[in-house]
């Protein structure tokens, strides 16, 4: 029942999906990994067909990791397919973005770290999707690992403000505002003139969320996804995936006093709404609406 019960025919299509190129496999891999260990801690009697599911999934999510390597080309970076000779900036981007959203117990992203260093020195722009996604990452990395990302909170907090500028003007997108929240959370940059930052970009995350899952019925993508899409066209996410993320990224850096009335009971329904029976649509879409749904599913066991 509730959202585990919807979501629970994903992971069986997660695990049947004949994955080829490296965004499929990810996004096959890293749910399995993450559901694995939510049946695995969960204290409640499992049924035959969640123990049976359990087992598939562990060993679907650690034959993927190793798959996931044999895509690493030798400067670091991913390529669509294991047998590319040069690899590609998006979907390096795409894939460790995805990683990045694995609680640091349940996935190693520091076994990618090659992947981040060359995505640094690819010369993203900071003021874009891409910039704010590499700050995601790297915030995923110290985050879990206490990775040394050679960045003092000196230097990260102009760009931040930057980025945040960007985030919230009509070249950017709530998709880019979430990404960056998260961002700012993980990296621990906190207090005064970070905390005007954090507030302004919840408070633009709120009044979105307040309206969009007020009128489910209105679903634009357009206009959901923001000026962000034009500027990322690489990135595959929708409606529903970028509503998992914005609820997140409220959850994740929100104060209880400032989130939505009625937050998490109005994040599901519009959720399972989204919800074909079977999965939402693509690999990238259900992997990371499970992904960025992993707090609302634990309340639920």
């Amino acid at each position: 029942s509730g959202l585990y019960g919807t979501l629970l025919p994903s992971m069986k299509w997660l695990i049947r999906y004949p994955h080829g190129c490296v965004e499929q496999t990810t996004n096959a891999t890293i749910p399995n990994l993450v559901f694995a260990n939510l049946l695995g801690d969960s204290k409640v009697k499992l049924t035959k067909e969640e123990s049976d599911l359990l087992g598939q999934a562990r060993a679907f999510g650690e034959r993927g990791v190793k798959s996931l390597k044999s895509y690493l080309k030798a400067e670091g970076s991913m390529g669509w397919f294991a047998a590319d000779s040069v690899g590609d900036v998006n979907m390096s981007l795409l894939v460790l973005g995805v990683m990045a959203a694995v609680d640091g117990s349940r996935f190693n992203i520091a076994e990618f770290a090659q992947t981040y260093e060359y995505l640094r020195r690819a010369g993203i722009v900071p003021a874009s999707s891409q910039g704010i996604m590499l700050n995601y990452i790297a915030g995923a990395m110290v985050k879990a690992y206490h990775y040394s990302a050679n960045r003092p909170a000196t230097q990260v907090l102009p760009e931040l403000k930057l980025q945040t500028e960007w985030a919230l003007s009509a070249a950017g997108s709530p998709r880019d505002q979430a990404f960056l929240l998260l961002a700012m959370k993980n990296l621990n940059i906190s207090g005064g003139e970070a905390e005007d930052l954090r507030i302004k970009l919840v408070n633009s995350l709120k009044k979105f969320f307040a309206t969009y899952t007020g009128n489910q019925s209105s679903k634009a993508t357009t206009a959901f996804l923001g000026g962000g899409e034009a500027s990322w066209n690489a990135y595959p996410g929708r409606e529903g995936s970028t509503l998992a993320l914005i609820g997140n990224a409220l959850n994740s850096a929100a104060k209880p006093a400032e989130l939505p009335p009625q937050f998490s009971e109005n994040l599901k329904g519009a959720l399972i709404q989204y919800f074909d029976g079977e999965a939402y649509g693509s690999t990238f879409e259900t992997g990371m609406i499970l992904l960025h749904s992993q707090w609302l599913i634990q309340s639920e066991f």
